[in-house]
């Protein structure tokens, strides 16, 4: 019988790892998969890792209390280096931007083995904006060997860069996964969850606010002015509902529970379970946020967002008017709330980054250069 080609596959948070389950269900028909999970967000990962069934052949548990990123970075390349030799793969697969990611293609490139970049060509082409990540992408993207950019403007930010060959736009995954898992979500179920931590049966959908925030560069200053910012809101917009998961990280979660008082529409809770949090985007009037993916996310449902950042690695986002940038400024924040929360959305452009087929493109894509 003839043996399935070896790839690695590895990934160390959240984000990597609900843009690569969709990824990882159609290789595995084809492919002997070996699945690294660093431990970078291991505390954010184990729900996800039991709802999607993803089985990790390796574990590196790098996480430590207060490590830096040189540390981390480090200890990646340490333990994964012997490991990938032992293999021996034909490819390594990251994903977007991470430390793990960077770490984990380092690691490969060290071995001479060929690697695949998910997500590739993201740029705000500000060195420190988002920290580290713009680093670690522009350093993947030019040892990696194929890139899988989800977009044209991705395609052309690579090509401006020197790289010519194996650039294929296939899309972004998440709108895989965010298309697979809404399909399945069991909707009653998700509502009594809520209704629970609630403890209230009258929120009305359609009249929530989504908040997160977890960019390394809001932390401090700027993640203090972000909460006094959602209290004055909340305060502001008594009919409607503030729910902000607040993320583990202790820079984030102390000053976030320190400022914000008690008040009656504003709910902290714990981080959710994607499934969770898909119902909970779906039915939002509207997000405030820093993230990256909720960028994407956000064409899914139709929600508009509040971008918290100077600059976006995602321009289409901003050309198709369902993102907009906001510098960490209250006044400013405030003024595009009162703007957005009034507009209706009519008309959203088609999908910039596809239908839901990206990963089996790229299966495709894999199939014929591999074997």
């Amino acid at each position: 019988m003839h043996k399935k080609p070896k790839i690695v596959i590895g990934f160390g948070t959240r984000p990597e790892l609900i843009k690569l389950f969709p990824l990882i269900i159609k290789l595995k028909k084809n492919f002997h998969l070996f699945i690294i999970n660093t431990g970078q967000h291991d505390e954010l990962l184990m729900d996800i890792l039991n709802y999607f069934k993803i089985k990790v052949d390796i574990n590196l548990n790098v996480m430590k209390k207060k490590q830096n990123i040189e540390l981390m970075s480090s200890s990646i390349i340490i333990k994964t280096t012997p490991i990938i030799k032992k293999i021996n793969p034909v490819l390594v697969i990251v994903h977007g931007d991470t430390t793990s990611s960077l770490s984990l293609a380092l690691s490969a490139a060290y071995c001479k083995i060929k690697i695949a970049h998910i997500e590739a060509g993201l740029r705000t082409f500000q060195k420190n904006e988002p920290f580290p990540e713009e680093i670690n992408r522009k350093i993947i993207g030019s040892i990696s060997d194929f890139h899988f950019a989800p977009t044209k403007i991705a395609k052309e930010n690579l090509q401006t860069e020197g790289i010519k060959k194996n650039i294929f736009i296939t899309g972004n995954t998440i709108i895989d996964a965010v298309k697979l898992i809404s399909s399945t979500l069991n909707q009653k179920k998700i509502k009594i969850f809520f209704e629970k931590i609630f403890k209230e049966k009258s929120i009305t959908l359609n009249d929530i606010i989504l908040v997160t925030c977890h960019r390394r560069e809001n932390y401090d200053r700027n993640i203090t002015i972000i909460s006094k910012t959602i209290i004055k809101l909340a305060k502001n917009y008594k009919d409607k509902i503030f729910i902000f998961p607040v993320h583990p990280n202790p820079k984030i979660k102390k000053i976030v529970y320190s400022l914000i008082p008690k008040i009656s529409n504003l709910y902290l809770i714990s981080p959710l379970r994607y499934d969770r949090f898909l119902y909970l985007f779906k039915n939002s009037n509207l997000v405030i946020s820093d993230s990256g993916g909720i960028q994407e996310e956000c064409y899914y449902f139709k929600t508009p967002v509040i971008l918290l950042r100077n600059f976006t690695e995602r321009p289409e986002a901003i050309k198709n008017k369902l993102v907009y940038l906001s510098p960490i400024n209250q006044n400013k924040i405030i003024n595009l709330f009162e703007k957005l929360i009034r507009h209706k959305f009519k008309n959203i452009n088609k999908n910039p980054y596809g239908i839901g087929n990206s990963s089996e493109k790229i299966n495709k894509i894999l199939l014929k250069y591999i074997y």
